[in-house]
């Protein structure tokens, strides 16, 4: 072949005949390659490799060009990657028109740049909420995202499954409020489940402010959903202080990509009670007697404090009946 490289039909080899050509190609894994590597694709890489030598380029401008093609096959295939998740996770597709082109394309180089697979899973669940409803994902907190390694999104993670939110027993959304205090030590919160450092990290990224709380005054109704169940604060006297921890309007953003997991850390209720019996609150189950009857009893007042904390609104109640 005149000095070429034999260019064979199974990926391995061709692979094989490109790693002089392409530099880091001999970094990734072979079987990886060969479960997800398109076979045509890559040979194409290689006949053009073998049409530039043929042509006289120098090595330094075939090996440029091989590395390109090959850049892009890969990012190619890491956004069908996430777009086959997230087409698993929408339940209405991916097509809505409502989501701008720009926005689209920051995503797609977003995407295609991300080898990781829980974080290709974690930008699924971006496209697909995007989709749902336009405009829940800024272009700042897709930057955040993308700057999130593996350890991250797991530190992540798990601030929002020790906070309390999510769809309760009636089927309504409850907000998201981050329970975590540190520990007498000062250097882990949730008892020794999440680390300090982690929660520094979270507040470099710029997705949480550490040595904050959620205020809540007398008036205002709090509602604690954890695992799937409503509470309400008894025994209040005065205004409310909950958590050390709290999102910022990006970490709030990307908190909704984790509403299967939020509320849900083993131990969340008893760590909640015992947080809040410090200020003498004890935590009462919600159900549909106490619901109607703040709806019929609470009077203009108690419809303010739901306002301002986003609570159990009236409608979503009345449509719980009518269903």
């Amino acid at each position: 072949m005149d000095g070429k490289f034999e260019v064979k039909l199974d990926v391995a080899s061709t692979i094989n005949s490109l790693d002089n050509w392409v530099p880091g190609l001999k970094m990734i894994n072979r079987g990886w390659a060969e479960r997800h590597l398109d076979s045509e694709n890559i040979k194409h890489i290689a006949k053009v490799r073998d049409q530039m030598m043929e042509l006289g380029f120098p090595k330094e401008a075939i090996e440029d060009y091989c590395s390109a093609l090959f850049r892009e096959l890969l990012c190619k295939l890491n956004r069908e990657t996430v777009y086959e998740f997230a087409r698993k996770q929408s339940n209405d597709g991916l097509d809505n028109p409502d989501v701008g082109l720009s926005w689209r394309y920051r995503f797609d180089q977003y995407a295609g740049q991300e080898f990781d697979e829980e974080l290709q899973l974690a930008w699924a669940a971006v496209l697909a909420g995007e989709c749902e409803e336009p405009g829940s994902y800024s272009f700042k907190t897709m930057s955040i995202l993308a700057d999130m390694n593996a350890r991250d999104a797991e530190s992540f993670k798990k601030v929002c499954q020790w906070s309390a939110g999510g769809v309760d027993q009636y089927g309504v959304r409850q907000p998201v409020i981050p329970l975590l205090t540190l520990d007498g030590g000062n250097t882990t919160y949730c008892g020794g489940e999440i680390t300090y450092s982690e929660v520094s990290r979270l507040a470099t990224l710029g997705l949480v402010d550490v040595g904050t709380s959620m205020h809540f005054p007398e008036a205002a109704r709090v509602v604690l959903c954890i695992d799937g169940v409503s509470y309400q604060l008894a025994g209040r006297r005065g205004p409310v202080e909950i958590g050390g921890v709290t999102f910022t309007e990006y970490g709030d953003e990307l908190q909704k990509m984790c509403s299967e997991e939020t509320g849900k850390a083993g131990g969340l209720l008893d760590y909640a009670r015992s947080i809040l019996a410090r200020q003498g609150i004890a935590l009462e189950e919600m159900t549909i007697n106490k619901i109607l009857a703040e709806r019929f009893d609470g009077g203009g007042q108690q419809a303010v404090a739901m306002e301002r904390v986003e609570a159990i609104q009236v409608e979503e109640i009345d449509d719980l009946f009518s269903e």
